[in-house]
């Protein structure tokens, strides 16, 4: 039987196989998504005054992947159940790198952007709004599994944040407009996702994946691509076209979302271990980004498609970098702190049926009835 499977980063562990080994199907995944994330944000200093290729691709870029992201997000949150372990692990993994690492996009944004510091940790800038939108989603994981029709009242919930408005606080609209796919990832099995490795429906998505990206092309010279960062409320225009943009962009995303995963090699390759050091290139590339945009005009020089092709090598290049293991080992006091003087000695607690012992330095836990389904491949 494959072994149990990590939490996505980029987030702390909260189920880690017994022996340390890896999930390659997820880190796969991961990795491959990452370089997406990375991409995506290369590319924004590049669509000032274009209409043409590259938005549309960035449009779909981010129609795939932060939907993809929190799926998984959600299919490896199924053993979170708020043991104390567990929660230690959200202080470690999820509060305090967003503590840390918003202050620092603060100071970046004053000096490449703004004539005064501020720091609103309540106002996350930039990428730093996926840490606490983690927090609240994987906090409240347990009462969504127990809620019937979960996964219809998320895509309700998602609709309503995009009509109406909505507090800004940790974008708050953002949060819930992503909730039908982390609500989808805790409620979908590992049989479902097996499913998906089967012939005729990799087939079968990968067309419907076509058609939808057709579609996408299509529309994106004539849309905000607000609309593809399924973050803002109560968009300029009439209720019927905003419901039905908000009811594409779902379904597209969806559609993307299973056509990726099918298609994510199941197999271990050289490259699959930078897949579980994404946190380190979530974290650290933004920083890299805003300072050449901001303050180098690096991207000044990107005209053409050449000088997209490029941009786009680059941030592929960044992005592997980032997650390789001596980064890792230089930068984990900041990106992964241990904390130990806050939380003291941590007596491991006796297991409970139907558990293992996880190894991660969180001291987290592995149910194999929930947190340890079976590899899809």
């Amino acid at each position: 039987m494959p072994a149990p499977h990590p939490v996505l980063a980029p987030v702390p562990e909260i189920a880690a196989p017994p022996g340390g080994a890896k999930d390659a199907y997820f880190s796969n995944a991961k990795l491959i998504l990452m370089v997406l994330v990375v991409c995506g944000h290369a590319w924004e200093p590049l669509l000032t005054g274009r209409e043409g290729l590259l938005r549309s691709v960035y449009l779909a870029v981010y129609l795939l992947h932060m939907p993809a992201f929190v799926f998984v997000s959600g299919h490896l949150s199924r053993g979170f159940e708020r043991r104390p372990r567990q929660l230690r692990g959200l202080v470690t993994g999820l509060i305090a790198p967003y503590v840390l690492f918003s202050f620092l996009y603060a100071l970046v944004r004053w000096r490449t952007e703004t004539p005064a510091f501020t720091w609103d940790l309540f106002d996350p800038w930039y990428l730093m709004w996926f840490l606490p939108a983690l927090f609240v989603w994987r906090i409240t994981a347990p009462i969504w599994r127990l809620v019937r029709f979960a996964l219809p009242i998320a895509v309700l919930v998602s609709i309503g944040a995009s009509l109406v408005p909505v507090p800004t606080v940790l974008d708050l609209g953002r949060i819930l407009q992503y909730l039908p796919f982390f609500v989808a990832g805790l409620v979908l099995e590992p049989r479902h996702l097996r499913a998906l490795r089967n012939r005729a429906v990799r087939l079968a998505a990968l067309a419907a994946s076509c058609g939808v990206l057709a579609v996408v092309f299509a529309v994106a010279p004539h849309v905000s691509l607000r609309w593809g960062y399924f973050r803002y409320s109560r968009l300029v225009g009439d209720f019927g076209t905003n419901l039905s943009l908000k009811v594409g962009a779902l379904a597209a995303a969806a559609v993307l979302v299973v056509t990726f995963l099918a298609w994510v090699p199941g197999r271990g390759r050289a490259w699959t271990a930078l897949g579980e050091r994404t946190l380190y290139a979530y974290l650290l590339h933004g920083l890299v980004v805003r300072v050449l945009a901001g303050r180098t005009g690096f991207f000044e020089w990107a005209d053409g498609r050449l000088g997209t092709f490029l941009v786009t090598l680059s941030a592929a290049a960044l992005a592997l970098l980032l997650m390789t293991a001596p980064v890792s080992r230089m930068l984990r006091p900041i990106v992964q702190p241990s904390l130990t003087w806050l939380f003291g000695h941590d007596p491991a607690p006796a297991s409970r049926p139907g558990e293992r012992r996880g190894p991660g330095g969180n001291g987290t836990t592995t149910s194999t009835s929930s947190a340890s389904p079976t590899t899809p491949r």
